[in-house]
């Protein structure tokens, strides 16, 4: 199975803004504080009663923002990657993601626009899920003549790689494993991937404010 990674859009002409960080910003200080008290705690937020009944209720729009499928939103929370539509939410009700919970947008002044959206919360898959032998680690690129490849053995050596050279690797395959099921899912440490299947389901739907490159970032590729 092949997957490709998974970008919320950036181009101002898609989303209308160009900061390259959100379209809007969650103003509900109640939802923001019940929140990051939890945040790092999945098991909480999966199982928490308390968070039940939580919704958002202010949603600001930013100037010249275009309202689109996929939204990019601040400040930012762990674990939450985008904002999505109603469109959006019933496509991934057809496959399995590793959404692990959704917040809807409550239809009040100023969030009108976002009335029906959900925030989704996301597991990631575990480090262990990756095959380090079978992947390829890189820095630098062809264009300047500085690329070079690094032997990366384990889940350590991946953390290291990260923090020295900053770069995406080539390719990464997962292991045995992997649920080859799942169709949305992060690869540690943020890299936000999609089945075929749910790329072509997204394309034919149109869906908007979505990045989606087999070229620009990693392929991820089930072993």
């Amino acid at each position: 199975m092949q997957y490709v990674t998974f970008l919320r859009a950036s181009d101002p002409k898609v989303i209308g803004v160009s900061n390259g960080i959100m379209q809007v910003e969650f103003c509900d200080q109640t939802f923001l504080r019940a929140f990051r008290a939890v945040q790092y705690d999945l098991k909480q937020i999966i199982e928490s009663k308390e968070l039940d009944t939580l919704q958002i209720r202010c949603v600001k729009q930013l100037k010249r923002a275009k309202v689109t499928d996929f939204v990019s939103f601040g400040p930012y929370l762990y674990r939450c990657e985008f904002l999505m539509s109603p469109r959006v939410a019933d496509i991934l009700r057809r496959f399995n993601t590793t959404i692990v919970r959704t917040f809807g947008v409550a239809a009040e002044e100023p969030s009108g626009d976002f009335g029906g959206y959900q925030l989704a919360v996301m597991d990631s898959l575990s480090y262990d899920m990756i095959d380090y032998q079978k992947s390829i680690f890189k820095s630098g690129n062809d264009l300047f003549g500085n690329k070079q490849y690094h032997a990366v053995a384990d889940a350590e050596a991946y953390k290291d790689y990260l923090k020295t050279y900053l770069d995406f690797p080539e390719k990464i395959v997962l292991s045995n494993a992997f649920d080859r099921s799942l169709d949305f899912f992060i690869v540690p440490p943020s890299y936000l991937c999609i089945s075929e299947r749910l790329h072509a389901a997204f394309t034919d739907a149109g869906v908007t404010g979505a990045n989606i490159s087999a070229t620009r970032l990693p392929v991820v590729v089930g072993s």
